[in-house]
């Protein structure tokens, strides 16, 4: 397991493929809970999990041609990475 510090940070990952409905946000926390929402209140804890959601937003809106930015937001802490992540064409 590699462990990866993420300091208050500004960091985030901006894709195309949200709808307005689905969330425009998600939020990513080492306090957070994969089966939360993702909003900045009910983060997730994981970036797997966002990835998750990004992927299912950006289906639902292609289904409906209604491409808008979406952002992910990486709250401080320290995250334990289990898996590797990998970006594909599917996320954009």
């Amino acid at each position: 397991m590699k462990i990866v510090p993420l300091f208050a940070l500004s960091l985030a990952l901006a894709l195309y493929g949200c709808t307005p409905e689905s969330g425009m946000t998600f939020f990513v926390s080492p306090t957070g809970n994969d089966a939360n929402s993702g909003t900045k209140q009910h983060p997730f804890a994981t970036l797997m999990r966002a990835q998750q959601a990004l992927r299912e937003a950006r289906r639902e809106a292609a289904a409906a041609s209604n491409l808008v930015p979406c952002t992910v937001y990486l709250r401080g802490g320290t995250y334990a990475i289990t898996n590797v992540i990998r970006f594909t064409p599917e996320d954009g």
